[in-house]
């Protein structure tokens, strides 16, 4: 599942990162997202461009795109009228925390999530 999001706040703990993450809710369907999400693991990618043209269809001299591979734990889907909110939860351990920490309330992001199974019980 490919989603447009804006990432908001990141909690750290001893062993794992939380980060926040909106989506629209016209993006998907509700049941869609408790499909992939609710108590689930997952391979993400989390995207976005520090330097995103004012029109879509400029060329940039160079690659400004901010990307982060990792597998996560969803640990929250929360929906209000307007929009859709995930907490995704990062092994400190596995995961890239100067990157990580890039995504700290950034606009106009993309997130691909795979669902790869159920969170570990450690």
């Amino acid at each position: 599942m490919e989603l447009t999001c804006d990432f908001g706040g990141l909690s750290l703990g001893a062993e794992n990162a939380s980060l926040s993450v909106i989506v629209a809710k016209e993006a998907e369907t509700i049941a869609k997202m408790d499909k992939m999400f609710c108590g689930s693991r997952l391979e993400v990618t989390l995207g976005y461009d520090t330097e995103a043209p004012e029109d879509p269809k400029q060329k940039k001299l160079v690659d400004t795109v901010v990307e982060l591979n990792s597998v996560v734990d969803c640990k929250r889907l929360g929906s209000t009228p307007a929009q859709y909110s995930l907490t995704l939860a990062f092994a400190i351990e596995d995961v890239d925390m100067p990157t990580l920490t890039r995504f700290h309330h950034q606009k106009q992001g993309r997130l691909i999530a795979k669902r790869i199974g159920k969170p570990s019980e450690d």
